[in-house]
């Protein structure tokens, strides 16, 4: 398995929403960012992170700190990590237990070193495997979308 560019995934505590979005988006298949302060890592925020603090805070002028702040009210408020030295069987085990959809794998001094999906070692999180029933509502004539209804139903 071929590691990560792990440099392409920080950012730092004053960066702005933009640079956060910007930097899960380009993390490959991780979908993450890693926050440091000072060269020294302190947690990790993903797109949900994100979500959850626009929601709280109503501003696109939040910083990765405010999305932290957030992120310490939640039930997850740091990073589930493993070591570099586990093995797969223990990585799957971790994945399952907590439903992650991430994983950052730490060396000896406790950096990061790689961020694993649970697409990488076979596990699905929950809301991945369950399905979902929905109705969607929709009355009316579709005048507003013609000509696209002229032919078909919304």
């Amino acid at each position: 398995m071929k590691r990560k560019d792990l440099q392409k995934m920080i950012v730092q505590l004053n960066d702005s929403l933009t640079n956060v979005i910007r930097t899960i988006q380009e993390s490959e298949s991780a979908a993450c960012a890693l926050v440091y302060d000072a060269d020294c890592y302190i947690n990790i925020i993903t797109d949900g992170d994100v979500r959850r603090a626009l929601l709280d805070f109503k501003s696109i002028d939040i910083t990765a700190a405010d999305i932290l702040k957030k992120k310490d009210e939640s039930i997850r408020k740091k990073t589930i990590t493993i070591s570099e030295r586990s093995s797969a069987e223990q990585k799957k085990k971790i994945f399952s237990e907590f439903n992650l959809r991430q994983l950052v794998i730490m060396d000896s001094t406790g950096n990061p070193v790689d961020v694993i999906t649970h697409k990488e070692v076979g596990v699905s999180p929950l809301e991945v495997t369950q399905t979902f029933n929905a109705l969607i509502m929709a009355g009316g004539f579709g005048t507003r979308l013609r000509p696209l209804t002229d032919n078909m139903p919304k």
